[in-house]
């Protein structure tokens, strides 16, 4: 194992205990459009905060999806964007 894989095993573990596990599972389903865990998390936190999981029309992997094929990949002011919505 390399010292890059050192300290990213512990920066993911840092991200772990930082966040509620249902935040986690949302981060890991959307994690690709993002650079990191960390910032997967951030979005998956902040969407939480702004929808109720029980409704229908919960989908932050479809919010997250749509903005990066939207701004051609950049995820910069997504969590943003989530305290501005009506």
């Amino acid at each position: 194992m390399s010292v890059l894989d050192v300290v990213e095993e512990i920066e993911n573990g840092c991200v772990d205990n930082r966040y509620r596990d249902e935040v986690l599972e949302v981060a890991s389903e959307v994690e690709e459009y993002f650079e990191s865990l960390e910032d997967a998390a951030s979005f998956a936190e902040a969407y939480d905060r702004e929808y109720n999981r029980e409704n229908p029309g919960y989908d932050p992997e479809g919010y997250a999806e749509q903005w990066a094929d939207s701004f051609d990949g950049d995820m910069s002011g997504i969590v943003d964007s989530l305290s501005h919505e009506d």
